[in-house]
């Protein structure tokens, strides 16, 4: 549409400069101007309703862009008003003047003292001419007057003294004969004859006296003063001569004298001017209305033009200025949206060109610092992932804290470890946690204390960091168990950078398990020795009393045989009790390794059930087996110890209960579990529960379950969960000991991790 409306507005300022040309032709001809002055006005209202047209057409589109909130619109609109501004005003101010100064200076040529003037111009060339062809004519009839009584050789004798150059006298007869003639034009050979109509005015008293010029034929009518012909006026005068009275009658004829003599060339070419200028003057003021009507309607149609044509110019510019910028506001759009694809290109050499290709610039630079970017932070963000999965799957707690000891972030082991949930405690000064008061001052306390150290010079850089074991008590509810009242840590320290400050990291672990472990190394060393030391002395001193109960029974009086034998039963009963306190020990120094096989955890349970559904615990214990349980990788004699010594542990809790009206109840269930290991996949176990209504662990009894000689029972050795716990570890499983929370009693967990290698790759393909 641009590119129309140039091609419009050029042909327009064409027409309109052709238009101009013509009236400038038809203001220099009167004939001209008279006589296409309607085609003129008729092709200047045809453009200025071209113009007009053009002008509401674009204003229509602009209005319909403008209520659809185009983009340009406004700018457009803008740009049109200014230029129609600059374009109304000034040629407003322009026009009228040039109305004014047009009026005015058509009216001043027609001042009545210039038409006057050449009034009285041409009035003074007529007199003139009028005084000196009067004389003439008087001349000649006073030489006609004299030659009337001469014949005719005697006529053309006083027509030769005449003797003037430019005095052209002639002598004719009625019917046209030439007498005599002198004077006239050099290379004339026949003077000028006169025509019938002069000779019959010259018969009359004043002759004939007329002016002509010498281009007139004869028989032709004289022409005015005021022409503007190119040939030399004269004055030519016909006089009849009258015949004498006393000639005979051929002599009788009646001769005319013919006298023509020029007008002088300066005055003949200053009537010729005064007369022209006089013609001119008249034409001029017979067609002043139409010529003001002209170039008024010129000047109007050269504002319209200045109007229109700045209202064309503002469309034409606004469409060139908002297009470049249009393309911006796209690639504004599209950058802000994420698409830094290069944009079309205006090309001109102007800055708006310019400025399209520095956004292509800066859109191909943001691109290529995007790509940087996202580069980047896929590399950051996987190390991250990578820093987050090794954090997440340490087994130790990696714990983050800020100049302030406020804590900034942890990893899943921490509150595994610290059996709490630290989420909610994001920002909060580890001193304020519950059942970390400690632990936050043993942190405080090393962290402060290198600080001073580093302050004073005393430790490098290099050595600000710490190692330290920390017991912390060990939440009763959690649910959780260990062999010691107490949380072991071995937590180490060293300074961070945190957010552009100095901050802390801690890391720790639960070395409860090692020291546990440590421990019962200890007791089974322990063991080992007692048991070989024991050992040896209770054979001899069992057969050392029943030797002299057999010696000395008959040989002692009654009385005295029974305290012997009393005695010598204490002995033997004790050394009895003693070899079994040594079995439990070697046996619990000397378990044997597992030897794992498939096994059907429901069929060994359902063989043990079998004894102890045969005695009076036929309505004390409930068995439900899953029927889908899978196999296990076990070893069926040391689990079968596992299950008989936690039934018998839990037939005694409920038969020393005391006087419950509840009915005594054990409960054995078997399960299929599925859970999501830390690597993230879906896995499944076998777990084994006891549970029993009895009087449940108490708190110190719970804390050290698994630690040797640690028992309620006033006849236990203590030795029985250590074993069970030792063997469920070399199985690969877990064992829990909670108290349940429903009611009184005890619930002991026990998970199988090791399934059979069929379970397996059944699990791994569902």
């Amino acid at each position: 549409m641009s590119r129309a409306l140039r091609y419009m507005l050029v042909v327009g300022g064409a027409i309109v400069c052709i238009l101009l040309f013509l009236l400038s032709s038809a203001s220099s001809n009167t004939d001209f101007f008279n006589t296409h002055y309607t085609w003129l006005l008729a092709l200047n209202v045809l453009m200025a309703v071209a113009l007009f047209l053009l002008v509401c057409l674009l204003l229509v589109r602009l209005y319909k862009r403008y209520k659809r909130r185009q983009f340009g619109s406004r700018l457009t609109a803008k740009l049109v008003l200014m230029f129609a501004l600059v374009g109304i005003l000034p040629g407003a101010v322009i026009y009228l003047v040039s109305v004014q100064f047009a009026s005015r200076s058509i009216e001043s040529w027609f001042n009545v003292h210039v038409e006057t003037a050449l009034q009285a111009g041409v009035n003074l060339s007529h007199a003139s001419l009028d005084a000196s062809l009067n004389d003439l004519s008087a001349r000649a009839r006073t030489l006609a007057g004299e030659w009337s009584d001469l014949s005719n050789s005697a006529q053309a004798t006083q027509l030769g003294r005449l003797g003037d150059q430019n005095l052209e006298a002639s002598i004719f007869t009625a019917n046209g004969q030439v007498i005599a003639s002198v004077g006239g034009h050099l290379g004339t050979l026949v003077p000028t004859l006169p025509t019938a109509a002069m000779l019959q005015r010259a018969r009359l008293p004043r002759g004939y006296a007329e002016l002509d010029s010498d281009l007139d034929e004869p028989g032709s009518s004289a022409k005015p003063v005021n022409s503007s012909d190119t040939g030399n006026l004269r004055q030519h005068v016909i006089v009849a001569i009258p015949a004498p009275l006393k000639s005979s009658s051929l002599q009788n004829e009646t001769h005319f004298l013919q006298m023509i003599q020029p007008v002088p060339s300066y005055l003949a070419s200053n009537i010729g001017l005064v007369g022209a200028a006089s013609a001119e003057y008249q034409e001029l003021s017979a067609s002043r209305t139409g010529l003001l009507k002209m170039y008024t309607g010129t000047l109007t149609l050269t504002l319209l033009l200045a109007v229109f044509g700045a209202i064309v110019s503002g469309f034409l510019i606004a469409t060139d200025l908002a297009k470049p910028l249009l393309l911006l506001a796209e690639g504004t759009k599209a950058v802000a949206e994420g698409n830094l694809s290069p944009r079309p290109i205006v090309a001109t050499s102007d800055e708006l060109g310019t400025l399209t290709q520095s956004f292509n610039l800066m859109t191909r630079q943001l691109f290529d610092a995007r790509a940087l970017v996202e580069k980047n932070r896929s590399e950051l963000e996987n190390a991250k992932a990578y820093l987050e999965s090794v954090l997440a799957n340490m087994s130790a707690g990696v714990m983050v804290l800020d100049g302030d000891f406020r804590l900034v972030t942890s990893n899943q082991s921490v509150g595994r470890i610290l059996q709490y949930d630290f989420s909610p405690h994001i920002g909060q000064p580890l001193n304020i946690i519950d059942g970390l008061a400690h632990f936050a001052e043993v942190i405080t306390n090393a962290f402060s204390e290198q600080n001073a150290q580093f302050a004073t010079g005393k430790i490098g850089p290099e050595l600000l960091h710490w190692q330290q074991q920390i017991e912390i008590p060990r939440r009763v509810d959690s649910g959780e168990n260990s062999d010691s009242d107490d949380i072991i840590l071995l937590a180490r320290g060293s300074r961070l950078p945190v957010e552009n400050r100095t901050g802390y990291v801690v890391v720790f672990d639960d070395i409860s398990d090692v020291i546990s472990g440590q421990r019962s190394i200890a007791w089974g060393e322990v063991a080992r020795r007692l048991a070989h030391e024991i050992k040896n002395p209770l054979t001899p001193i069992q057969l050392s009393a029943e030797r002299l109960q057999m010696k000395l029974e008959d040989k002692l009086m009654t009385q005295d045989a029974a305290i012997l034998k009393k005695s010598t039963d204490t002995i033997v009963n004790q050394v009895a009790a003693m070899k079994r306190m040594v079995d439990d020990f070697r046996d619990y120094a000397k378990t044997p390794p597992a030897v794992l096989g498939e096994l059907d955890l429901n069929v060994l349970v359902a063989e043990i059930l079998h004894l102890y559904l045969a005695g009076d615990e036929r309505d004390m214990i409930h068995a439900s087996l899953a029927p889908d349980l899978p196999l296990i990788m076990g070893d069926a004699t040391q689990l079968r110890q596992v299950i008989h010594n936690l039934l018998q542990n839990a037939q005694d809790a409920v038969l020393d209960r005391g006087d419950s009206v509840e009915p005594a109840r054990i409960d054995l269930v078997t399960e299929r579990v599925s859970f999501q290991s830390s690597d993230g996949l879906s896995r499944t176990a076998v777990r084994l529960s006891i549970t029993d209504n009895g009087a449940g662990f108490s708190p110190k009894i719970l804390a050290r379950a698994f630690e040797p000689y640690v028992t309620s029972k006033p006849r236990g050795t203590g030795l029985g969960l250590p074993m069970v716990k030792k063997i469920i570890d070399e199985h690969g499983g877990r064992i829990d000991l909670q108290n349940r929370s429903d009611t009184k009693g005890a619930k002991i967990l026990i998970l199988l991790l090791k399934l059979a290698s069929s379970h397996v790759s059944t699990v791994i393909d569902s």
